[in-house]
């Protein structure tokens, strides 16, 4: 995980407390600023570190991470959250939304901190988008 404070001339890790410096979604919630991401365990092994599905929140613009796992799948998790599969509502607290290539949508009503499974095995979820009507 990498960031830049100056238009892209340089880049910094910012991995601290993720269990893998590997993985594609990112999102950011706008108006908290904070940011969500799922983590793989490498490029070689595209699924969660160690089978546990954690959604890893920064609400210090990267700083450090925190896991989230509170109601999502403990063990054997080993679908992985492709780039475009993960949104965030804006709403406060912030609803963020992910889908997996298994097939499962976990939904967070409360800026990640507890999730819920949604009844519903769809094919390999390729894009998550989230709106308020």
């Amino acid at each position: 995980m990498y960031r830049t404070r100056n238009g892209g001339d340089s880049w910094e890790r910012t991995e601290n407390g993720l269990a893998s410096g590997f993985g594609f979604p990112i999102v950011i919630d706008p108006k908290t600023k904070a940011l969500f991401a799922v983590p793989l365990e490498s490029d070689e092994y595209r699924f969660p570190p160690g089978g546990r599905l954690r959604v890893y929140r920064s609400l210090n613009r990267g700083d450090s991470w925190e896991p989230l796992g509170r109601g999502l799948p403990e063990e054997h998790a080993y679908a992985l959250v492709l780039r475009g599969a993960m949104a965030v509502d804006g709403l406060d607290p912030a609803g963020v939304y992910f889908g997996t290539t298994a097939g499962g949508l976990y939904a967070s009503r409360d800026g990640g901190e507890t999730w819920q499974a949604l009844p519903v095995t769809l094919p390999r979820v390729l894009c998550v988008t989230a709106f308020v009507v």
